[in-house]
């Protein structure tokens, strides 16, 4: 079989899928999509409808025999599909400590899409570490370093939520949102609507609403129980109108926020929100805890940022506001104010 050069899109999260679907033109190389369980079964049948690619677990147990198991199948299944990719393929998402980023890393070019904040706090600068368990799985016998440092990330495409590191700085392209959708075709802006199922009627009544509540994955993370979660944003919404606002939820929360919060629009987990503000949905206030999503709404949005301190067991796991990296003067947000109870 005669090797294609592909763009590679590793698609954990519905953020790292639009900017990869903004970045990448559509006319230039073959894309091929390797999609996580973590995305909606809706998300990745449209996109394998449209594109090649590939469906994968990535769970893996913490012990026991599965464990292994379950590396040796998902690196039997990646290698398979990689025997079509020429050596000038280039890999494009968000390759974090992974045992298939660690196989796409040692074979191909690799750039990072931005996915939170990781890559201008750089937590973790490990150099390579040789792991014969994992190659003889069918794995790469490298764990690679992270966030940008290692020598074979080639670029890292960065929106400048706040400053970049000196480690990375050579490699970060600086992509601004708007402008790349605005270079889109009609036609290419309607495939990226239909992928994450965004209809006009839809974007009327999102007009409507007043303020955002970005909500965060408290339970799913083992951070708070789910009753603590749904009590903590119980209060924090007795301070607004509740069908004045609109609740996003975090991508990987399982929370049915419509039987709690009734009066309020629930939206789609699989929306991303910055493509709603690239579609003119505009609010006059986004109300969270320390969801940095708050921030890709401009300057002239009010922002109530009730940070860690709102609950001990957060403050006890991240500490104060002083750890969320966040240059508010840089991003020129004009914050509303900072609230604790």
């Amino acid at each position: 079989m005669k090797k294609k050069e592909y763009s590679v899109l590793y698609i954990k999260t519905i953020y790292t899928l639009f900017i990869g679907l903004l970045i990448l033109n559509r006319n230039k190389t073959k894309k091929y999509f390797i999609l996580n369980s973590s995305l909606s079964q809706e998300i990745k049948d449209k996109i394998l409808k449209k594109y090649e690619g590939i469906s994968i677990d990535e769970t893996i147990p913490l012990k026991g025999v599965k464990k292994y198991w379950n590396k040796f199948i998902m690196a039997k299944k990646i290698n398979k599909v990689i025997k079509i990719f020429s050596r000038n393929s280039t890999v494009y998402g968000y390759l974090y400590k992974t045992f298939i980023g660690d196989i796409l890393k040692s074979k191909f070019k690799y750039c990072i899409l931005e996915d939170g904040l990781a890559n201008y706090e750089l937590k973790s600068r490990n150099r390579k570490k040789i792991n014969f368990k994992n190659f003889l799985l069918g794995g790469n016998i490298f764990e690679y370093q992270s966030y940008g440092v290692d020598s074979e990330t080639e670029k890292i495409y960065l929106t400048g939520l706040t400053e970049i590191p000196k480690e990375i700085e050579n490699k970060v392209i600086l992509i601004n949102l708007k402008e790349l959708w605005n270079l889109k075709s009609e036609d290419e802006k309607n495939e990226i609507l239909e992928i994450f199922s965004i209809y006009p009627s839809e974007i009327d009544v999102l007009k409507d609403g007043k303020n955002i509540l970005f909500t965060q994955p408290l339970s799913e993370d083992y951070i708070l129980s789910e009753n603590e979660k749904i009590e903590l944003y119980r209060k924090i919404m007795k301070n607004y109108s509740e069908k004045e606002v609109l609740i996003k939820p975090h991508p990987r929360e399982k929370t049915d926020y419509k039987k709690v919060f009734q009066k309020a629009t629930i939206l789609k987990r699989e929306t991303p929100f910055e493509l709603l503000v690239l579609l003119g949905v505009q609010f006059e206030k986004a109300i969270t805890i320390f969801s940095t999503a708050a921030f890709s709404l401009g300057k002239n949005i009010e922002i109530d940022f009730y940070g860690t301190e709102i609950h001990s067991k957060l403050y006890k796991r991240f500490g104060g506001l002083e750890n969320i990296k966040i240059e508010r003067k840089k991003l020129e947000v004009g914050f509303s104010k900072f609230l604790n109870f």
